[in-house]
């Protein structure tokens, strides 16, 4: 019976343990954070910019010429293995004209050329809940996993604009 009651306090501790570890602290995802990779060029991927007072910023794949949405944002609470995003704004492109891609440079034929930048207040109050958990690349790199996509720390100030060849 001690021996039955030993090994059940042990899973727990063993369960709790890892759990706590694949947690990630508020603290630690302050930050500018990168989609799939820690390099960057002239642009960012998507990336998320994570703010000590509660606020983030996610910024649309620099590179995709055609998408209207470039950014949202708002604040954002984390408790335990759930990242939960209350998003205040977004930022759209409206206007602008279909052009053609630059060739080597641009990676679709079609592109949004133009157009201005506005601020749209969202109407929904419901928060977008992600898991998210702590990991780390091969090279060392602090990353986290959030639902289906991995994002790398590229700096701990969220201001810091990164750009690493």
């Amino acid at each position: 019976m001690k021996r039955l009651l030993f090994y059940l306090l042990s899973f727990l501790f063993l369960t709790f343990i890892s759990d706590a570890r694949a947690q990630i602290a508020k603290s630690n995802i302050v930050g500018l954070w990168q989609a799939k990779s820690i390099r960057t060029g002239s642009a960012l991927l998507a990336h998320y910019q994570f703010f000590a007072n509660g606020e983030f910023v996610y910024h649309f794949d620099e590179y995709d010429d055609r998408s209207r949405i470039r950014e949202a944002g708002g604040k954002y609470t984390l408790k335990g293995k759930i990242l939960r995003l209350y998003v205040t704004y977004r930022k759209e492109i409206v206007g602008g004209e279909l052009v053609q891609g630059s060739m080597g440079f641009q990676s679709e034929e079609i592109v949004l050329e133009g157009g201005r930048l506005i601020k749209i207040p969202q109407a929904s109050k419901e928060p977008i809940e992600i898991d998210i958990e702590t990991c780390e690349s091969k090279e060392g790199f602090s990353c986290m996993k959030l639902q289906n996509n991995t994002y790398y720390k590229l700096s701990s100030n969220p201001k810091e604009t990164v750009f690493k060849q």
